[in-house]
């Protein structure tokens, strides 16, 4: 059961809550300065913050210590694990996780809709659904060398028309951002009920 620790909202919404829990995952445990600081920073680094609303940007961390706070976004991403179906879960991760976790989404992703592709190559959905979720896409090739993946690129590497990768790639992102808006709303009646996420007063 998700318990939060403080009474009032701690975040703003869904997106909010689940980009800085997934943040918190891979960020390191000791920081410096306050809280609001230390997460907006963070958000500058890896968002690019300019690109968020004023109201996206804000968090009530008044009462919690960084340590809660991770505390908090821990119950968020088991949220994730623990109440969501498995292709919600993997169109979240692929939006929200970071490394292992965001792989671990992109093929359950291509697990799920694969089959219902017109390209059929597995090897070449894994690198149009990587494409999709991570801005200009750098993935590494047989050789471990980081390259950045286009239709032209996937096209010449599997010898895929890029008409078919062009259909291939709108189902996926259909698909996938109808998946991660469910999964979204699925967790904020959750996270709504049990007061982590909601309007934030000003004091």
């Amino acid at each position: 059961m998700l318990t939060p620790i403080v009474k009032d909202p701690v975040f703003v919404t869904v997106g909010q809550a689940l980009h800085v829990a997934f943040l918190m995952e891979v960020l390191p445990p000791t920081q410096k300065g306050p809280t609001q600081i230390f997460i907006e920073d963070m958000m500058r680094r890896r968002f690019n913050l300019d690109q968020l609303s004023a109201t996206e940007r804000r968090l009530n961390t008044s009462g919690l210590s960084p340590l809660e706070l991770r505390g908090q976004c821990a119950i968020i991403r088991a949220c994730v694990q623990d109440h969501l179906p498995a292709p919600e879960r993997a169109a979240v991760w692929s939006r929200y996780g970071h490394h292992r976790t965001k792989v671990e989404g992109v093929r359950g992703l291509v697990a799920y809709l694969g089959s219902m592709c017109p390209m059929q190559h597995r090897e070449a959905q894994l690198a149009l659904t990587w494409a999709i979720y991570t801005p200009r896409a750098v993935t590494p090739d047989r050789h471990g060398r980081s390259r950045d993946w286009s239709l032209r690129d996937i096209s010449k590497r599997y010898d895929v028309p890029r008409s078919t990768l062009g259909e291939t790639r709108q189902l996926i992102k259909q698909h996938g951002q109808r998946l991660e808006s469910v999964g979204e709303d699925r967790l904020g009646e959750l996270f709504d009920r049990t007061g982590l996420v909601g309007e934030l007063v000003e004091a």
